[in-house]
C-alpha cells in the first residue's frame, strides 16, 4: 500500500491483465488482490490501479489494452518488479469484437446477476478474445516469414492508433508515459518513433488536437468551464493559462 501511494494511475481506456505464472499482488481502486495463476483483473476507464510492479514481484502476465475499438495484447515477464522482456505483442483490428466486449462489460457492471454468474459470463466473452489472439498470432508468424517489412508496418499501425487515441480524447488524461505504455516502447523510443512517423512531437500533437476540440466546442456554444473539463484540465484557470501560452506561439 505504501508503494501504491506513488505508483498508481488511471487511464481513459480499458485494460485487462491475465496472470499466467507467479504470485503478484495487484490493485484496483486502492484495494489489493492476489494475482495467482488463473486470475484476471479488469480495469475500467478511470479506475486506479498499480502502475508497474512492486519490488519482489515475479511472474508472466498478459496485458490487453482496448484502445479506439482495437485490441493490443502484450505478454510480459516480470522479474523482481521489473518488466524484463516482451515475449509477444499483437495488434488486433476487430471493431465488432471490441464493441461486443465493451457492451458486455458495461452490462455486467450494472447487472444484478450473482457474482459467480458474472465471472462465468466474463470468461466466456474473453474466450472469444483469446481465439482472436491465437488467430492473429498465427497470421503474424506467416507475415514475418514472408515479409521482412512486417515489423515496420506494425510500428506504423501502433503510432496511427496512438494518433487516433489522442485525437478522440483531445489529450484528456494522457501523458507521454501513458502513451508509451500503450505503444509498448520505452518513453524515449516512443518519442523518437512518434516524431519519425508523424512529423510532430507528442506534446505538439496533443495541443493541436486540443485546439481542434476547442474550436468545435466553442462553435457549439460551450462555456470555458465545460471546455476545460472536456480537455482534462483540473480547473478553468489551468485551462486559461494553457490557452494563453498557445496564443503566444
Amino acid at each position: 500500500m505504501e508503494w501504491l501511494k506513488s505508483h498508481s494511475d488511471a487511464h481513459p481506456h480499458r485494460e485487462v491483465v491475465f496472470c499466467f505464472a507467479g504470485n503478484v499482488i495487484g490493485s484496483l481502486n486502492h484495494r489489493l488482490y492476489a494475482c495467482q495463476p488463473g486470475t484476471f483483473l479488469l480495469f475500467d476507464v478511470g479506475e486506479r490501479h498499480g502502475q508497474g510492479y512492486a519490488p519482489g514481484s515475479n511472474g508472466v502476465h498478459l496485458w490487453i489494452f482496448f484502445v479506439q475499438k482495437r485490441i493490443i495484447a502484450r505478454l510480459v515477464t516480470i522479474t523482481n518488479g521489473r518488466v524484463s522482456s516482451f515475449k509477444r505483442e499483437l495488434l488486433v483490428d476487430n471493431p465488432g469484437l471490441s464493441n461486443l466486449l465493451s457492451q458486455e462489460w458495461g452490462k455486467l457492471k450494472d447487472s444484478t446477476l450473482d457474482e459467480d454468474l458474472k465471472r462465468q459470463r466474463l470468461v466466456s466473452i474473453f474466450s472469444l478474445v483469446f481465439i482472436e489472439l491465437i488467430e492473429s498470432d498465427l497470421e503474424e508468424d506467416d507475415k514475418l516469414a514472408g515479409d521482412p517489412a512486417t515489423p515496420d508496418r506494425r510500428q506504423r499501425n501502433i503510432i496511427r492508433l496512438i494518433e487516433e487515441h489522442i485525437r478522440n480524447t483531445s489529450g484528456s488524461g494522457l501523458n507521454i508515459e501513458k502513451l508509451a505504455r500503450i505503444s509498448g516502447y520505452s518513453k524515449f523510443h516512443f518519442l523518437r518513433l512518434f516524431k519519425q512517423k508523424t512529423g510532430y512531437k507528442v506534446h505538439d500533437y496533443i495541443n493541436l488536437s486540443r485546439v481542434s476540440r476547442i474550436t468545435e466546442m466553442e462553435a457549439q456554444g460551450a462555456r470555458q468551464k465545460e471546455i476545460a473539463a472536456a480537455l482534462g484540465f483540473s480547473c478553468s484557470s489551468a485551462y486559461s493559462h494553457w490557452r494563453q501560452k498557445q496564443l503566444k506561439r
